[in-house]
């Protein structure tokens, strides 16, 4: 999830997002992005799978707000 979402948010916010909804700590989160952005592309296929789940909960919505 933090390989699709890193594309369309600040490091910060997505941080922000992803510890209030994990319920995690935001600097353990923050670290967590760092080391996503940091690596090679991830799984397309399973970077897909992630959105198409997110597409039925409105994510296409949510892009084009953006």
């Amino acid at each position: 999830m933090l390989a699709l979402l890193y594309e369309e948010m600040s490091d910060r916010n997505l941080a922000e997002v992803i510890s209030h909804y994990m319920g995690k700590d935001y600097a353990v989160v923050f670290n967590d992005i760092y080391k996503v952005s940091s690596r090679e592309i991830p799984d397309s296929n399973l970077v897909d799978k992630i959105k198409q789940h997110l597409l039925v909960y409105g994510y296409q919505n949510w892009l084009e707000d953006n």
